[in-house]
């Protein structure tokens, strides 16, 4: 049976491995040449096989080649080149034996049949496997081999039925082993496979998150850009009203063209209740004359209400952002921004955001309307 002829093959490849192990430990514990010393010798020693000396067995001739060959070249190169044979010589005996003494001596003293094998070599060059085999199969007081293990299966698969029966039932013990080996197996590979799509799961939430953050980072940037040119355009007609007043032609379209917007100012008259338009610059001119205190509009409920600033939507779109002012004279003055969707930067300028505060724009518009009502006082409009 071809079972039985393999299981004899391996029995055979690991018996004799047990019986190197064996031998070595006992050289050992008898103190027989320190291993180091044979590592030294052996790329010498292997030449002349003067292994055999000690040790009855098939000696390993590779530790020689490097010197051999060396030795070998010494009159082919010499020929060649012309190079001092003996220096070359010494020379090829120095790297041949480097060679042997670094890559092949320290893998044939580790090797079971090689003739140089020392156990202390194989217990510091592999000492994952020595420290393995010696506590599975080397004890102080049991001999182990494969052999018997499979002399005995042999009898027991070519004896009588009941022999044959009991093969059986170890071979269906092992295949259940086996079965439910599989079976842990998969549901472990199971397991990490549910884990792993978890964890695929969660970074790709990160990384969607990852990225939702990015672009409103990203979308802040540009809002923080924007906002920036807005407020240098807003300072550099600020500064071309300032030159407009020095030169006296300072009027209600500069501080238009400062907010890039529509503007309606209503005076507050005391007496009447009633807000009436002064100046109407860069609309449709569609505003009333005169709106009471009682209308609904954002123009009145900014004085009802004492607020900071209030909002009407006429249409859809469409914005008048009504504030008001204290002037000069103990005048009351509301200032309505008309503006759509479509305009960023009076929008910017005019309605509070969490870039800017817009009460310094306005604190700035205040001075232009205290200017602008300096300069209608001195020409004695009203």
């Amino acid at each position: 049976m071809e079972y039985l002829n393999r299981l004899e093959e391996v029995s055979s490849e690991f018996d004799q491995m047990i019986r190197a192990l064996r031998g070595g430990e006992a050289d050992r514990q008898q103190k027989v040449r320190h291993w180091i010393v044979t590592w030294l010798l052996i790329p010498l020693t292997s030449i002349w096989d003067l292994k055999g000396v000690f040790k009855k067995k098939t000696v390993n001739f590779a530790p020689a080649i490097p010197i051999t060959a060396g030795t070998v070249l010494v009159p082919i190169i010499t020929f060649l080149t012309g190079v001092v044979w003996w220096k070359l010589l010494i020379a090829l005996l120095i790297v041949g034996y480097l060679i042997s003494f670094i890559f092949i001596a320290p893998r044939t003293m580790c090797t079971f049949n090689s003739g140089y094998f020392r156990i202390a070599a194989y217990a510091s060059f592999r000492k994952q496997e020595y420290d393995l085999f010696h506590r599975t199969l080397l004890h102080d007081k049991e001999t182990f081999y494969f052999t018997p293990i499979y002399e005995y299966v042999k009898l027991l698969a070519t004896k009588d039925t009941s022999a044959k029966e009991h093969v059986e039932l170890i071979h269906n013990r092992i295949d259940t082993f086996l079965q439910q080996e599989k079976s842990e197996y998969l549901s472990e590979i199971k397991s990490l496979k549910d884990n792993f799509r978890e964890k695929e799961k969660e970074l790709k939430q990160a990384i969607k998150d990852y990225d939702n953050e990015l672009q409103l980072l990203f979308e802040d940037s540009n809002n923080l850009h924007l906002g920036i040119k807005h407020i240098v355009e807003f300072l550099k007609a600020t500064n071309t009203a300032l030159y407009r007043k020095k030169n006296k032609c300072f009027n209600i379209a500069d501080i238009t063209h400062m907010l890039s917007c529509g503007i309606t100012i209503y005076e507050l008259d005391d007496q009447t209740k009633v807000l009436k338009k002064k100046y109407d610059e860069g609309t449709s001119g569609a505003s009333p004359q005169e709106i009471p205190l009682s209308s609904r509009f954002a123009t009145a409920r900014v004085i009802n209400l004492k607020t900071v600033e209030e909002i009407d939507e006429p249409s859809t779109g469409r914005f008048v952002v009504s504030r008001r002012f204290d002037m000069g004279y103990d005048k009351i003055w509301v200032v309505n921004f008309h503006m759509d969707e479509s305009q960023e930067k009076p929008l910017f300028l005019t309605v509070s955001n969490h870039i800017l505060d817009t009460n310094e724009v306005m604190r700035m518009i205040h001075s232009m309307l205290l200017l602008k009502q300096e300069v209608d006082e001195m020409k004695g409009v009203s």
